[in-house]
């Protein structure tokens, strides 16, 4: 199996006033990767959008052709009871 190219993994935080802690890297190429916490859902969406428009906004500046993010090459791992994949591919591919 190829590796993905890209990950993400949200869980709860740990740490008080964030709901979610999210993990991320782009895994070929440049790596560019971090970690972030959120407070609600709506922050985390807008978090996940932002770290996918700068995984392909990245290759744009080096003037080379990245890949954009789609459900095939992004791992997704989710422990945060109430977040849903289903959510998060929602936003894949609606980064631009």
């Amino acid at each position: 199996m190829q590796r993905k190219k890209y990950w993400v993994r949200v869980e709860p935080s740990a740490f008080p006033g964030e709901k979610y802690s999210v993990l991320y890297s782009k895994q070929y190429g440049n790596w560019h990767g971090g970690s972030a916490g959120v407070g609600n859902k709506e922050e985390l969406f807008r978090l996940l959008r932002g770290i996918f428009e700068g995984w392909e906004g990245y290759d744009a500046m080096l003037q080379r052709n990245g890949d954009r993010v789609t459900l095939g090459n992004l791992e997704l791992e989710i422990l945060a009871p109430d977040v849903t994949p289903d959510e998060i591919a929602s936003l894949v591919g609606k980064t631009r």
